[in-house]
């Protein structure tokens, strides 16, 4: 969609007025006379919807600091176009916290308390509309594109490394192929156990928590896009381990915040564990240079930075691994 069609659509569907549209890849920065406003085009529909739900459903659980929905003078959440969906927010003129090791401990406190928010939201929501066709057909797909690969896709690979001419970077994936496919066999015997439940209007990410007045935290995220289960909470465990240089004590505080606004149970423990355990981004290194969209020297360096960041990984893997047995002992006990 150009700029012209745009500034178009939002004049005609929406209250105030625009004085620029910028376009910036997929988001457009609308400059009105009532702030800035973000603006997306989606085609998902069931995505958008349960999006819009949740938003409203964080707003009443008490996280008022949220970028929700700006309704169209018909009061809809977004409007149509072809077949297409334009969504308008606020766009939060503040900077996103940088999560590092000097960050107040208070703030990573904070931050596992609107997770926990955000997650029982979610749980709830794909709870009351777990018997709706549209949201069960397209929570299937979800969780069947987003999941660790089957076998069979695991087979197509290798068969994929092992029969193409060989370069240095194929000698380097063929070398730590086995590592890579005990990490996927422990990865997916751990969700198959623990199945995912649910599916998330939303992927975590450090970037889109922002201190609001230096008061208040706030969450706001450029994009719209789904994820499985926890899966994005591993990522976000990864994300901070990585930035507070190992510090355990950081993840003890978010986790700590969680617990305070959302329960984890003992399987979705080992479900975060599946995630942290599943080597996705090599995966998707490898996936990438067999299509040939990386160049050999790029991939090979991309690799040799994942391999460093594992090394790192396998401690966080191994910490979290003996926190959950330890739940589970207490939970046996009990």
């Amino acid at each position: 969609m150009d700029k012209s069609t745009m500034y178009r659509m939002v004049r005609q569907h929406y209250l105030f007025e625009i004085d620029e549209v910028i376009h910036n890849g997929s988001e457009y920065l609308l400059q009105t006379n009532w702030g800035p406003k973000l603006a997306i085009v989606l085609e998902d529909r069931v995505l958008l919807h349960h999006s819009f739900l949740w938003r409203e459903d964080l707003v009443k659980k008490g996280l008022r600091l949220t970028d929700r929905f700006i309704r169209t003078r018909d009061g809809a959440p977004f409007c149509p176009f072809q077949d297409q969906y334009i969504v308008l927010r606020d766009q939060l003129e503040q900077e996103s916290l940088t999560y590092s090791e000097s960050l107040a401990e208070d703030i990573y406190l904070a931050t596992g308390q609107v997770l926990g928010i955000m997650y029982r939201s979610v749980k709830e929501l794909n709870e009351r509309y777990k018997y709706h066709k549209e949201f069960s057909d397209w929570k299937c797909k979800q969780i069947s594109l987003q999941s660790v690969y089957s076998t069979e896709h695991m087979l197509k690979l290798k068969e994929a490394i092992y029969s193409r001419t060989e370069s240095l970077f194929l000698t380097l994936v063929r070398s730590n192929w086995k590592q890579l496919e005990k990490r996927w066999k422990d990865a997916s015997l751990l969700l198959r156990q623990y199945s995912i439940s649910f599916v998330a209007p939303f992927m975590p990410e450090l970037h889109s928590f922002y201190l609001y007045q230096e008061k208040w935290l706030a969450y706001a995220s450029k994009r719209i896009r789904s994820s499985i289960g926890l899966q994005g909470l591993s990522f976000v465990l990864q994300e901070i381990f990585e930035r507070g240089n190992g510090n355990f004590f950081k993840l003890e505080q978010l986790l700590s915040g969680i617990a305070e606004s959302y329960d984890l149970t003992i399987a979705e423990h080992f479900e975060i564990l599946a995630w942290l355990i599943y080597p996705q981004e090599f995966f998707v290194l490898i996936e990438q240079y067999l299509k040939q969209n990386t160049e050999e020297e790029e991939s090979i360096s991309h690799w040799m930075e994942l391999c460093q960041k594992q090394e790192r990984y396998d401690q966080l893997q191994l910490w979290y691994a003996q926190k959950t047995d330890r739940l589970r002992e207490e939970a046996v006990s009990l």
